[in-house]
């Protein structure tokens, strides 16, 4: 018997547990459920006229054909997906795609999937739902400078500055992870786009990447409204290319997007190189991205493989994740390399050897490989560091010990230190280092240490910063993103894969999520930029660093690193100009240096405020983002050719 007062709010708490993880919304599927349509929910009212269609199947009949009508009418998505679930997320499969509205009568409709196989019977999925469509359409059209059709993005907001559901007020968006529960994004991949909201007032923030200027319109939408939106390009970038080396699509566990959606917000956030990195699958969305017809986003074949720990042939526990690494550019054809390993430096030498077997159309067997988020990952801000899929944690990772002195069996072979040092692979013999992964300051700055203790020991890995994107909103790709030194091809041009994997090897390469930062390092002789070397006969460089950022970026504080010590640091007076200025400064130094040595230089927030955001018009673009943007190094060596 529960006595009255002491145990009765652990009862309350159980039986709210009880309904909220047994509401259609929330029920993870499992084996041997009989299908549904997950998104729209049976009797969900629809406001926009454009929402996720996600419908869960058995895992047999992820191979049958399938036909969507509405009504009886045929909607089937050609850009549709069906990926199959792990046993973590439920197990089955989801078809994934997205559904147009415009021109849809109000009222109560009909959704009728039909799946049929060469030996099956057709089975049929149904689903009512309710459209009734918010009171004010909006028609947007954005253009650049010069008055050309441009992508871009709108975020709405509501009168007290919080997102507004486009899709309805009862919508939950088929992301079973919970990191997107509000669509309050629109986007317009050739420049024109359209959504309906209900009347009343709010807040519309027109945007693109973080090159972009953004607009703001504080409007009363109480009818359909139409607005010409003029987003320049401010942060002129004529020999860099903009990449996002780690996003996903729905192919991925643990993401729902639908193609449409997921290459619509690529090309939005003004990228112009994606490496698409699904969980162990090798994604090709070029098909995808051709039926879209739109121009200016290259997208590269990757993978992030995971490396686990060997079990036991009789264990029913799961495998242990020591670290997710990206692979690319990768053949989609053959097989992929087991995920359980002996060791890293068998996980490494058996991608290798696939890329050998299997070479790329371009780049033969050249390979780069990159160790995603090595202290963990930080889903959203406000959430804690998983320290899943975390090589440094899971290694207990100190640079200043020798790779054999860690305390771990599996990070290299038994014999490796009998092998010959120049024959044998390294556990860190990797290409780049993913020193930003989302929003996360916390992991930024413990990478960071990291990083600058690897190149103080001689091991130079190129630093980059990337979205893992699974979602549109929780995870915006483009934030942050590598600014890769090399002339964007012109248009119609094939764009050089074989040059951008060079110079990302070499480390021509920024990384941003507002703030972006060159540098220059000159002798009398000779000037280096990152991932450059300058060879030493004097005592003293010149240093020059240059800082642009979009208007709405606040940069608080420019600074000096070498050897990873903060020699020069620099306060602006006005972190957010009122004159819209983009660069915002240049400074030039005289740095005592020796062989051996490193610099890089950073900008954004200032350092001694490590848990600080800002607020405004930046945490509303890039929400939970701490700005700052920083070069990767340039080395200096000694005289001697």
């Amino acid at each position: 018997m529960i006595k009255p007062g002491k145990h009765l709010w652990r009862l309350q708490i159980a039986l709210f547990a009880v309904c909220l993880f047994a509401s259609p919304a929330h029920a993870h599927k499992v084996e041997g459920e009989p299908p549904r349509i997950v998104s729209p929910a049976m009797g969900a009212e629809v406001g926009d006229v454009r929402i996720p269609l996600h419908i869960w199947i058995p895992r047999e009949w992820s191979d049958r054909a399938i036909t969507v009508t509405l009504d009886g009418t045929d909607i089937t998505d050609p850009l549709a997906i069906v990926r199959n679930r792990g046993l973590r997320n439920g197990g089955g499969a989801d078809y994934l795609s997205v559904m147009s509205l415009e021109g849809l009568a109000p009222g109560i409709h009909m959704l009728e999937a039909r799946f049929s196989g060469a030996d099956s019977d057709v089975d049929l999925v149904r689903g009512e739902f309710s459209f009734a469509p918010h009171g004010a359409g909006v028609r947007f059209r954005i253009t650049d400078a010069q008055g050309v059709l441009r992508p871009g993005r709108v975020l709405v907001f509501d009168a007290a500055g919080k997102t507004v559901n486009l899709r309805g007020p009862n919508f939950r968006e088929s992301e079973g992870t919970h990191r997107d529960k509000r669509g309050f994004t629109a986007f317009a991949p050739k420049g024109e786009g359209y959504f309906r909201v209900p009347p009343g007032a709010y807040t519309l923030m027109f945007a693109g990447g973080l090159r972009d200027e953004v607009q703001v319109v504080e409007a009363t939408l109480d009818q359909d409204e139409h607005f010409e939106i003029v987003l320049p390009r401010v942060v002129k970038l004529p020999d860099w290319v903009t990449a996002d080396l780690h996003v996903h699509t729905g192919r991925s566990g643990d993401s729902y997007l639908p193609d449409a959606f997921r290459l619509e917000s690529l090309i939005c956030a003004g990228l112009d190189v994606v490496v698409l990195s699904d969980h162990n699958h090798i994604t090709d969305a070029r098909p995808a991205l051709e039926r879209l017809d739109v121009e200016g986003l290259h997208l590269i074949h990757g993978v992030e493989a995971r490396l686990a720990e060997p079990r036991p042939p009789e264990a029913t526990n799961r495998r242990v994740s020591r670290a997710h690494m990206n692979m690319f550019p990768v053949n989609p054809v053959g097989e992929q390399p087991a995920q359980e390993a002996p060791n890293v430096v068998a996980f490494l030498d058996s991608w290798r050897a696939r890329q050998r077997a299997h070479p790329h159309a371009v780049l033969g067997d050249r390979l780069l490989i990159q160790l995603n988020h090595p202290r963990g990952i930080q889903i959203k801000p406000k959430w804690r560091v998983s320290r899943k899929y975390a090589l440094f944690v899971a290694a207990d990772f100190n640079a200043e010990k020798a790779i054999e002195d860690h305390d771990v069996d599996w990070l290299v072979p038994d014999d490796w230190a009998s092998q010959d040092p120049l024959m044998r692979t390294h556990p860190l013999d990797v290409d780049l280092l993913e020193l930003m992964n989302r929003a996360s300051a916390t992991v930024y700055d413990e990478v960071r240490t990291d990083w600058f203790s690897l190149m103080n020991r001689g091991r130079f890995l190129t630093a980059t910063g990337n979205s893992d994107s699974h979602t549109i909103h929780a995870e915006q790709a483009g934030f942050p993103l590598n600014l890769v030194r090399m002339s964007p091809p012109a248009p119609g041009a094939a764009f050089d894969e074989a040059g951008f994997v060079d110079a990302l090897a070499r480390g021509a390469v920024s990384v941003s999520n507002g703030p972006v930062v060159d540098l220059r390092v000159r002798t009398l002789w000779q000037h280096a930029e990152p991932g450059g070397t300058l060879r030493v006969k004097q005592k003293k460089v010149t240093v020059q660093v240059t800082v642009q950022a979009a208007p709405w970026v606040p940069v608080h504080e420019v600074r000096l690193i070498h050897n990873g010590v903060v020699v020069e640091r620099v306060a602006l007076r006005e972190p957010l100009p009122a004159d819209g200025r983009v660069e915002r400064g240049k400074w030039s130094w005289r740095v005592s240096v020796q062989e051996g040595d490193w610099l890089i230089a950073e900008a954004g927030w200032p350092e001694a405020d490590p848990d600080g955001r800002p607020t405004g018009l930046y945490e509303r673009i890039a929400p939970g983002h701490r700005p700052i943007g920083f070069t990767n190094p340039v080395r200096l060596i000694g005289d001697t050719p």
